[in-house]
């Protein structure tokens, strides 16, 4: 409905006096410069006013009022008809708002014998009171979950608009994701209302797993989404990579270094070293072999105490205290000691006697820290080998990249023991039972056939690789949890074996 309401009655007219000009005038204005109809439902309409006024000191005619938003979202509220304001008069027009967007904007063009504004413009906003829907957290995080164990993330689903929500449909995806809390749909929300829901994960393997939550709604923007993340481990490992250096030998005679860091955090690991040191020996006497043991711990790298051999009467005491020196500067500097103590064994220097002719050459490198020498692992490892061929690091070390709660990452030594035909054993593993044969090995056999896996893997996604390219030739053996090759790997090859784990559950 359009209504003008004249609000004043009564005004004065300048007129023309003693031959003056007559200089009265109107004078328009329209409040408010901006029409804000607020937030309507859909279907819902609003009425807003305006309010026109003579400023002037000569009467006012309004001959229209235009009213364009482009959508049809405002229009006037009745037909218009011509008026006359006096000076000091208002009169009210009335405007209408049925919302088609979340925004709707408009103009309302006032009409008048105003002479400097006749068209005064007016600026027309509503709104749709429109539904919104909200997941939160988004993206939604369920963590690790160890097979045969379930893991939960809590949702909120809530209606963060200015009208009614109806939920219709929730659809979760993603191998073992399931959904709870939606299922009596359809539901309302009311604006600022929520509703709790539930991700559980079941995990089938070990793998990260990608999966989406879709709740549809009246909201107008459609359906929203969030992505779910959730993966599955067995004792917080996803994958495991077991490396394998084929043994070069059987040699007849073999020389083992030691190189220990002394640095406070390593008194376990010592530990470790010392209770499992005769396994090393037994399996070098299984083979017969020849072997010679020193240790270094200082930084020219001459050994400490007598040379181990099979002849030694107590090995564990002769090694302890082979220990039990002072550290020197560079006792996290494991390379640049081990290189020492290579070049020192030849020519007259504080370990001749210790590289022999016809002899593999272990040097094994203990520490929790990463490799700290001045110049690059490749240079030591050069020096090494242009001493001593045969030689080969077995880095017991962090894992690499990551480290664990007791070491950091052993880099340098890894990089040294790939280099060199060794191998990487891991002393972040309380159980150290088979390291020192796997040491032995490296020395007393030739090239095997079988490789023990140190997990147990779902066959299903073990894959081989030899050297960085993929193998062929080979069968999973359960019983054994082991790959055994038809087409086995030459002498000094790089086994790769990488699975996913498995449980079984119940």
């Amino acid at each position: 409905m359009l209504s003008f309401a004249l609000l004043l009655a009564c005004s004065d007219t300048t007129l023309s006096v003693d031959g003056q000009v007559n200089d009265a005038s109107p004078d328009i204005a329209v409040s408010p410069a901006t029409l804000d109809l607020g937030a309507v439902p859909l279907d819902a309409t609003a009425q807003g006013a305006l309010t026109v006024e003579n400023l002037g000191n000569a009467a006012l005619t309004v001959t229209g009022v235009q009213v364009d938003s482009g959508t049809g979202a405002f229009w006037l509220s009745g037909p218009f008809e011509p008026l006359r304001l006096e000076p000091g008069q208002q009169a009210q027009v009335d405007i209408t708002f049925q919302p088609f967007n979340q925004e709707d904007l408009g103009t309302a063009t006032v009409l008048s014998d105003d002479l400097d504004e006749p068209a005064l413009p007016v600026a027309l906003v509503g709104r749709g009171a429109f539904p919104q829907l909200q997941i939160e957290p988004s993206p939604v995080e369920v963590g690790d979950v160890e097979l045969c164990d379930q893991g939960e993330a809590p949702v909120t689903v809530s209606n963060t608009g200015e009208a009614d929500l109806v939920i219709d449909t929730a659809l979760l995806t993603g191998e073992g994701l399931t959904l709870s809390g939606l299922d009596a749909l359809p539901l309302t929300l009311a604006p600022g209302a929520s509703t709790p829901a539930t991700v559980t994960f079941t995990p089938q393997r070990t793998a990260a797993v990608a999966g989406e939550l879709w709740v549809s709604s009246t909201d107008p923007a459609g359906a929203q989404r969030a992505a779910v993340s959730a993966t599955g481990v067995v004792d917080g490992l996803v994958q495991v990579q077991d490396l394998f250096r084929q043994p070069d030998g059987p040699w007849a005679r073999t020389d083992v270094l030691f190189f220990v860091d002394r640095s406070c955090s390593m008194k376990d690991d010592e530990a470790n070293l010392r209770a499992n040191i005769g396994t090393l020996a037994d399996k070098l006497d299984e083979a017969a072999s020849d072997w010679q043991i020193m240790v270094t711990i200082d930084d020219n790298g001459c050994h400490e105490g007598d040379f181990m051999t099979p002849e030694t009467d107590n090995l564990v005491t002769a090694f302890t205290e082979a220990l039990a020196v002072a550290p020197g500067t560079f006792t996290e500097a494991g390379l640049t000691i081990v290189t020492g103590a290579v070049e020192r064994a030849v020519g007259g220097g504080c370990n001749d006697g210790f590289l022999r002719e016809d002899s593999k050459t272990l040097l094994v490198t203990l520490s929790d820290e990463p490799e700290q020498s001045p110049d690059p692992w490749e240079d030591y490892v050069t020096r090494i080998q242009s001493v001593a061929p045969s030689a080969a690091v077995v880095a017991i070390v962090g894992d690499v990249p990551d480290g664990c709660p007791t070491a950091d990452p052993g880099t340098g030594y890894v990089d040294a023991a790939m280099a060199t035909g060794g191998v990487f054993l891991s002393i972040c593993s309380a159980d150290w039972g088979d390291y020192f044969e796997t040491v032995g090995d490296l020395a007393t056999s030739g090239p095997q056939d079988t490789v023990w896996l140190s997990h147990e893997p779902d066959p299903d996604t073990i894959t081989v690789d030899v050297d960085g390219e993929e193998w062929l030739g080979w069968e999973y053996d359960a019983e054994e949890n082991a790959v055994v090759f038809s087409n086995v790997p030459a002498a000094l090859s790089l086994i790769t074996v990488e699975y996913g784990l498995w449980r079984e559950c119940g």
